[in-house]
């Protein structure tokens, strides 16, 4: 069988040594000095920076009340939820109420539950009670010393 043999690469040194310039330094041009940007240029580039300062600026705005809108249109609803359950409980109170008053009217309208119609002769009047001396309370130091130094916080 035929081997291909191929070249074997050279080894590298192990130093790198300053290598020898290609181009000769006669041949070498200066560059020619940098021209002004023309004014229209410069004015564009003066806008767009404006532009984009002016959009950071609406951007972050516009995301400032985009969350603030989104938070007051969450705390309304959880409100009107919690607003619209009190209502219904304070209607089922009404109804409750209602519904007893009626059951008192009915027992005390029936003849067997012992009520009687209330009249003057079965009122009970109470005597008052007899008035009583006022006592004096002796003041202590606390209440008669007066406050002179008023706090710096106020």
């Amino acid at each position: 069988m035929n081997q291909l043999h191929l070249p074997r690469p050279r080894r590298r040194r192990s130093t790198y040594a300053p290598t020898a310039p290609v181009i000769n330094p006669s041949q070498v041009r200066q560059l020619p000095p940098p021209q002004p940007a023309p004014v229209w240029l410069k004015s564009l580039l003066t806008v767009q920076k404006g532009a984009t300062v002016l959009f950071g600026m609406v951007f972050g705005l516009s995301s400032i009340v985009y969350g603030y809108t989104i938070h007051t249109q969450g705390t309304w609803r959880s409100q009107h939820r919690q607003w619209d359950r009190l209502e219904s409980q304070g209607r089922q109170q009404s109804v409750i109420t209602e519904n007893i008053k009626q059951k008192l009217a009915e027992t005390a309208a029936d003849k067997k539950s012992g009520l009687v119609a209330p009249t003057p002769q079965q009122m009970v009047f109470i005597p008052s009670a007899p008035q009583r001396p006022v006592k004096s309370v002796p003041l202590t130091q606390d209440q008669t010393t007066p406050v002179t130094k008023i706090p710096t916080g106020y």
